[in-house]
């Protein structure tokens, strides 16, 4: 996705869209037509998913002017400061524990390396920073 609002390579299934309208913005149409496929798909009590990537986070970020509005001073401390009070709410959330027992003094640098990475990955190949199996599928479960 190179444009938000005005994409010029956009698909549906298999049919290009070739005109979208003035209010058009991608997240926007990925999330009705994920609505319309829940209703679509959903019409009973049974038990449905559907897995939805929207391409908001990814480069370029582009996003509605109110949006921007209702977060232009979230990031004015800087990412350090933004990194620290999210792993502070994370704590505070119960979302993760504090554990002072880290492998390594502070100058390491935890990493698993390549290998151990791809091994991480079956039961692809490589990982998810490459553009190969391991990039383009990222393993799931669901229960």
């Amino acid at each position: 996705m190179v444009n938000y609002f005005d994409p010029f390579s956009l698909v549906h299934n298999e049919e290009p869209i070739r005109e979208v309208p003035d209010d058009f913005y991608m997240t926007d149409f990925i999330t009705e037509k994920s609505l319309e496929m829940i209703e679509q798909f959903s019409p009973d009590e049974n038990p449905f998913f559907l897995y939805v990537a929207h391409t908001a986070p990814h480069w370029p970020l582009h996003a509605l002017p109110e949006d921007i509005e209702k977060y232009k001073d979230a990031y004015t401390g800087g990412w350090e400061k933004l990194r620290k009070d999210r792993y502070r709410r994370m704590l505070e959330m119960g979302l993760i524990d504090y554990d002072p027992e880290r492998p390594g003094s502070e100058l390491t640098w935890g990493y698993i390396g390549d290998a151990w990475a791809s091994a991480a990955n079956t039961p692809w190949r490589y990982w998810k920073k490459e553009s190969y199996e391991g990039g383009i599928h990222t393993h799931f479960i669901v229960h």
